[in-house]
């Protein structure tokens, strides 16, 4: 218990500790690299002493420090690839969420910086996507469905081959008239995938679903997706529709945050 500015607690050497339990104290924890990479290894042997809160808190505890200049990013880096076998929804949130700020932190970085990122979000994301797959089963709870859709998109926007080819495919059948291709609970994936990686008439067909859906989170579906396009023509083109009467105004907000 600490009662005072410092203290110091005895270990034996090399063993094996973790700080604040279910990360229940509002406090940041910084571990040596030595302990850092014995508590990865641990992870990765999902070993049952670190539970799925201490997880999520290992890593908004290093994302945390690595943002702020207290850790090396390539601590933060080394943690995450020991969440290669990972199965917790809440935890792969917390995974997604600490590589798209590494990716916002370091967006001005050369493209072959920024493709060396896109590899390493692959090999955290592509496994588990390949795993789930893209159709519901008859098992799927709440978690199941909302991971497929986390891990379809992270791996489909960091370029996993396999997944672009069957969110495209499936785009084109849902759009030809097969409203069965695509499954509500990943349409929002394979939307972003398709305009991330796909030409000007992918935008278009996308654009079009947003205006003749007729569901809340179908159109949010669309505007999240669109708002990920890199072509300058069209995010002009997009600017200019989200101050424009087509867009109600508690959507603007859908088009500026993306």
């Amino acid at each position: 218990m600490l009662t005072g500015d410092s203290t110091t607690v005895k270990l034996d050497k090399g063993g094996h500790y973790k700080v604040n339990t279910d990360y229940n104290g509002f406090f940041r924890t910084a571990y040596p690299p030595a302990a850092l990479a014995r508590i990865s290894e641990s992870i990765k042997a999902k070993d049952p002493l670190f539970t799925s809160s201490d997880r999520v808190g290992l890593l908004a505890d290093l994302g945390a420090l690595s943002k702020s200049g207290h850790v090396k990013t390539s601590s933060l880096l080394g943690l995450l690839e020991s969440f290669e076998d990972e199965d917790q929804y809440v935890v792969w949130v917390a995974i997604a969420e600490r590589v798209n700020v590494i990716s916002s932190v370091f967006y001005e970085q050369p493209a072959d910086f920024q493709k060396a990122l896109e590899k390493f979000q692959r090999s955290l994301f592509s496994k588990a996507a390949a795993k789930l797959g893209w159709e519901t089963k008859a098992s799927d709870d709440y978690r199941s469905t909302l991971l497929r859709k986390l891990l379809l998109t992270n791996a489909g926007c960091a370029g996993d081959e396999e997944v672009v080819k069957e969110a495209k495919k499936r785009f084109a059948d849902y759009t030809g008239g097969n409203t069965e291709a695509l499954n509500q609970n990943v349409q929002s994936a394979a939307f972003e995938i398709v305009v991330l990686h796909g030409d000007e008439a992918d935008f278009e067909k996308v654009l079009k679903c947003w205006r003749d859906a007729t569901a809340t989170d179908q159109k949010l579906a669309a505007i999240g997706a669109l708002t990920t396009v890199q072509n300058e023509a069209l995010i002009q083109q997009l600017l200019k529709i989200s101050i424009s009467d087509e867009v109600k105004a508690q959507d603007i907000g859908y088009f500026f945050g993306g």
